[in-house]
């Protein structure tokens, strides 16, 4: 895995576009996580790997659509 290559990417992403959220990357048996910007920005709170999102009704579509593309796989 070219695990510097990709945080550097990651990293570079993240200054562009000013995101906060956690990345996991997986290849075979290798991974890592890395996490970006304020989990509660007013409080200064980083993001750390158990930092958990309210993302409420906006997970249906994202599962939906997840869900739809497997069976197309098939």
């Amino acid at each position: 895995m070219r695990k510097q290559f990709i945080i550097k990417k990651l990293n570079e992403k993240q200054k562009k576009l000013q995101f906060s959220g956690n990345v996991r990357v997986i290849q075979n048996s290798d991974s890592f996580t890395c996490n970006f910007g304020y989990a509660n920005l007013p409080e200064k709170l980083e993001n750390k790997a158990h930092t958990r999102f309210g993302i409420a009704s906006g997970s249906k579509i994202f599962t939906a659509i997840s869900i739809c593309q497997l069976v197309e796989q098939d």
